[in-house]
């Protein structure tokens, strides 16, 4: 199905510099916002876009296939990074150095051989990633424009969450590496509550609207959105934990976090993240395969529903996407995060996000599993009143 144009700006907007855009995502909330960044032509960039896609996410085959079926990109570019699990710290260093310093070979390798030899005016990332570092260094003259990727935008320095003493090292000695890219923009879906210290100019995504009924119906296609019996008001939204690179202790301190939520499992619904298995969570009841959170959030979630989670992007979706407030319960210090200076960040995040709120009960940042517990018993025994 192709989907046109209808917003009215978009129609009479050319790209008289003839720009060359090039955009990469690798979770489907990043596909959302390249699509919105796209479809409503920011800047001339409709059908001047390359989009590069990382294959590591549920049912990215089929995405892709919509996404091509719109014609609203030049060309859809699978990717993918060879991974290997066994490989130790030093193997995993001299691969990132021969990446860094190799950037066009791991390229044609990674899109497998699909690059065209593009050169690109402006390139749109959500972060610093080995894919994202290296289209950056063999298009030199581009500008880097950074969108959202989720609560990382909104607090602190959204480089400095990928930034390693090794990193810096790279940069002042051969100017290479993630530390070289310096974004001009930053694209959020909320910019009142962005405070990032990056820097770079803060532009809004365009606004998400469902009533924007030829948007939302691209949006469905693409996600294979048919809509979700929402029969749980409480859900816990999962975090990949091994894969964030927690320790042992932080990630069994989160089974213990699940291991509370045992008595309400007939109240409660788990939503997956995209990149983790169902395994740890098979005594709940899971919000079904293929439902696409940002726009559940549209069409099910109220200002009753209780967002459980460590510290998701998921959890401040409904408002940073619809101005919608449900009950949220933090739990991160309960495995350990926010418990170092780097990570005090987070906590005066939290403390902002809830002065936004209408009303500030509703966000609730418990410190301790007593605090924890009681604040389950009361929003299933008491919906908090």
């Amino acid at each position: 199905m192709t989907f046109l144009l209808i917003n009215t700006f978009s129609e009479v907007y050319t790209n008289k510099m003839n720009l060359k855009f090039a955009a990469f995502a690798d979770t489907p909330f990043q596909v959302l916002n390249i699509l919105n960044f796209v479809y409503h032509n920011v800047e001339g960039c409709c059908y001047n876009c390359d989009l590069y896609i990382y294959k590591n996410f549920s049912g990215y085959e089929l995405m892709i296939d919509k996404i091509r079926n719109s014609r609203l990109f030049s060309n859809v570019i699978e990717c993918h990074l060879p991974i290997n699990k066994n490989e130790n710290k030093l193997e995993h260093s001299v691969r990132r150095l021969y990446e860094i310093f190799n950037p066009r070979k791991c390229i044609k390798e990674w899109t497998d051989n699909n690059y065209k030899e593009e050169y690109y005016d402006i390139i749109l990332i959500p972060a610093p990633l080995p894919f994202t570092v290296a289209l950056c260094e063999i298009n030199p003259k581009a500008r880097v424009w950074f969108y959202e990727d989720g609560a990382v935008n909104y607090y602190g320095d959204v480089l400095n969450v990928f930034g390693s003493h090794k990193k810096k090292l790279l940069k002042f000695v051969f100017n290479k590496g993630p530390e070289k890219i310096v974004p001009d923009r930053m694209y959020v879906n909320n910019v009142s509550m962005s405070k990032t210290t990056r820097g770079c100019s803060i532009y809004p995504l365009p606004k998400l609207e469902s009533k924007e009924k030829e948007f939302f119906s691209l949006l469905y296609d693409v996600f294979g959105y048919v809509g979700n019996d929402m029969r749980k008001k409480a859900i816990f939204l999962s975090q990949p934990m091994e894969i964030m690179g927690c320790t042992k202790q932080e990630i069994l301190l989160y089974n213990s976090i699940l291991k509370e939520l045992l008595p309400y499992k007939d109240k409660l619904g788990v939503k997956l993240h995209p990149k983790e298995r169902e395994n740890r969570y098979f005594t709940f009841d899971l919000i079904k395969t293929g439902v696409f959170w940002e726009l559940l959030c549209a069409t099910e979630i109220a200002e009753d529903n209780l967002l459980i989670g460590v510290f998701s992007t998921a959890q401040l979706t409904p408002k940073l996407l619809y101005d919608k407030e449900p009950y949220l319960l933090f739990t991160y210090k309960l495995v350990g995060f926010g418990m170092n200076a780097k990570n005090k960040e987070l906590d005066k995040f939290v403390d902002e996000f809830k002065s936004s709120y209408r009303n500030p009960n509703k966000v609730i940042n418990v410190s301790s599993v007593v605090e924890y517990k009681e604040a389950l018993h009361d929003y299933f025994f008491n919906n908090f009143r």
